[in-house]
């Protein structure tokens, strides 16, 4: 005879395994699995940037610029990038670029907000040579996408803190006067 101490284990391990599936979508997909998210614009963040700093052959460290103005301006945040605020650019072996950006933000009314995104830079041999002229791109001519979040203790931004952003870039400039510039909008 089975004590109750091993049938309610029993009950729970297979309690637990149904809500497993059902989570990982193994028992048919749900409502919420076949909604797609929408997209709400947040904004424009545009960045001048340092020349970069060379650590490695494949890392590289881009500052925003402090002797030029950036911005973020959007229909409820309009902030500009303070130091510190740069970008950790990683080669791949593939060619390919993986981004690593920590921004603070100073809004209009003097809150600071956290930004944190990253992403990639899918860009072939002609762009690469482009940008190594000096060249300016916009966002149709590569793939380069990134996935931001925010952080703020400010009370009239406190709702960045529940936000999952995606941005595209829509242009770039390598060389003298570089910058970088996006499109970043709220997944809803």
């Amino acid at each position: 005879m089975r004590s109750w101490g091993q049938l309610f284990f029993r009950l729970s391990c297979a309690s637990l395994s149904l809500m497993i599936a059902g989570g990982l979508g193994l028992s048919g997909p749900t409502a919420a699995q076949e909604s797609k998210p929408e997209l709400e614009f947040m904004g424009q963040f545009y960045a001048p940037l340092d020349a970069p700093q060379v650590v490695a052959g494949d890392l590289f460290i881009y500052n925003v610029a402090t002797d030029r103005e950036g911005w973020f301006k959007g229909p409820k945040l309009n902030a500009k990038p303070v130091a510190p605020c740069a970008d950790w650019l990683q080669l791949q072996p593939d060619g390919n670029f993986w981004l690593d950006v920590r921004c603070t933000l100073k809004t209009d009314d003097d809150a600071l907000i956290y930004l944190e995104y990253s992403g990639v830079i899918d860009w072939g041999e002609k762009i690469a040579e482009k940008c190594n002229g000096g060249g300016e791109f916009t966002g149709s001519e590569m793939y380069f996408r990134t996935n931001a979040k925010f952080q703020t203790i400010a009370e009239n931004y406190a709702w960045l803190n529940s936000v999952q952003a995606v941005g595209t870039m829509t242009a770039v400039k390598c060389g003298e006067d570089s910058y970088v510039q996006y499109d970043i909008y709220a997944v809803k």
